[in-house]
């Protein structure tokens, strides 16, 4: 809106809308700017002499994995019906179309924009880096990323939506019609209310949240087909008895919003995968601080209402990189010093054997760790002969650095003959 505005109008409005995106859509970059010293940390940002550091990521694009056969078959393909239901290819279908009708039959330069824009955003979600791997595997987290797109296929659906208004009034019925069925397919499959896609998501299983959902696709559908048939299809005013009738559409939306917030904060991560068991029991500690190495998969650890402190336990540097943690008495101290009352070790991966990492010995050895937990973690979608493990203890009092020292020298002696 800002490019077509007219040429007095452009400056104030780009200072607006840029004002607006930095409140409301920087707060992670900043965030990311203070604590790391660059916006992006996984990218390399570099302005002539000036390099921010950064923590390399191992990420890649779904163009990518464009023409391989087997990742379409097992991930792209599943991921797909998972995210978007049984009609995924139709929602497709719908975008495509409208990105090409909008940009040659919109019926104004704002229609044409609007689709010139889903084009890029659609673009952009297929070249830009992704987490999607381990380590340049298979993409087995496309299924949850795939949201990314969301946004431009909900733009080409409103493309053609306005660009199937210069065709005539049966097209526009004919549309509607397809976006109905569309959302009675999606509405009642199954695989979208058990949140098959998203690992870390509770299934919903009850019927609260289902029927809340149907309800509200039936009043959106019972809203369009009044717009298409009734006043506001033959006058250029809302008339004022329909504005009421709007107000509380959004105030019945807003309440029906926040009461699926309300359920999905009180069950979020309480059958999450990989560890359920213990991010269970995370999800009822309060105001504990959890010291993590070995998986960066720590959304759940913070409880149910996010009152936990996690931390990722490792060396940090003064160019703002970290490192694992070189010894034995040097990860007890960063224990003692960050007051962890937890320690959450994970061997590694799934792809490595499932023999632990050097700081669960480390934590093991010490009188102070008192082991609550162990469990293999259930990769989702990895195929392997091992699997990764993982061990929750609790920290009782301060570590002590000469056992590490004990340790060692024991280790040394010669076995006996």
């Amino acid at each position: 809106l800002t490019a077509l505005a007219p040429r007095g109008e452009r400056m104030r409005r780009a200072i607006v809308w840029l004002t607006a995106v930095a409140i409301t859509g920087s707060y992670w970059y900043f965030r990311n700017l203070i604590a790391v010293g660059n916006p992006l940390p996984s990218q390399r940002v570099s302005l002539g002499p000036l390099r921010l550091p950064f923590v390399p990521i191992q990420t890649s694009a779904v163009i990518h994995y464009v023409f391989d056969g087997s990742a379409w078959r097992q991930y792209l393909l599943p991921g797909l019906r998972d995210s978007f239901g049984p009609v995924w290819w139709g929602l497709l279908v719908i975008a495509g179309t409208g990105f090409i009708l909008g940009v040659l039959r919109g019926p104004d330069r704002v229609a044409r924009m609007v689709s010139l824009v889903a084009v890029a955003i659609f673009i952009a979600f297929l070249f830009s880096p992704q987490v999607l791997t381990f380590a340049g595997g298979p993409p087995i987290f496309f299924g949850i990323n795939v949201r990314y797109v969301a946004s431009a296929l909900i733009l080409g659906g409103i493309c053609l939506a306005i660009a199937s208004t210069t065709f005539g009034r049966r097209s526009v019925f004919a549309l509607s019609g397809t976006y109905l069925s569309i959302l009675v397919a999606t509405q009642f499959d199954r695989s979208i209310w058990r949140g098959g896609a998203a690992p870390l998501a509770r299934p919903i299983e009850d019927s609260v949240p289902r029927w809340w959902g149907v309800m509200i696709g039936i009043a959106v559908c019972v809203t369009a087909v009044a717009v298409l048939i009734g006043p506001f299809a033959h006058s250029d005013h809302t008339p004022r008895r329909y504005r009421g009738l709007l107000i509380l559409g959004v105030v019945a939306t807003l309440i029906a919003g926040y009461a699926g917030d309300t359920y999905y904060m009180d069950h979020r991560y309480a059958d999450a995968s990989l560890i359920p068991r213990i991010y269970l029991w995370a999800r009822d500690v309060r105001g504990a601080r959890i010291a993590v190495v070995g998986t960066n998969i720590q959304y759940p650890l913070f409880g149910k209402d996010s009152s936990n402190y996690v931390q990722y336990l490792a060396a940090r540097h003064a160019d703002k990189t970290s490192s694992r943690i070189s010894g034995c008495v040097a990860w007890k101290r960063a224990i003692n010093s960050g007051r962890y009352g937890y320690v959450l070790a994970t061997s590694p991966g799934p792809i490595v054997p499932p023999q632990g990492p050097p700081e669960l010995a480390w934590t093991r050895s010490d009188p102070a760790a008192q082991l609550l937990l162990s469990e293999p973690a259930s990769w989702v979608g990895v195929q392997s002969q091992s699997v990764a493990t993982a061990w929750l203890f609790r920290i009782v009092g301060s570590m002590k650095a000469p056992i590490c020292m004990k340790a060692a020298k024991a280790s040394r002696r010669p076995a006996p003959p």
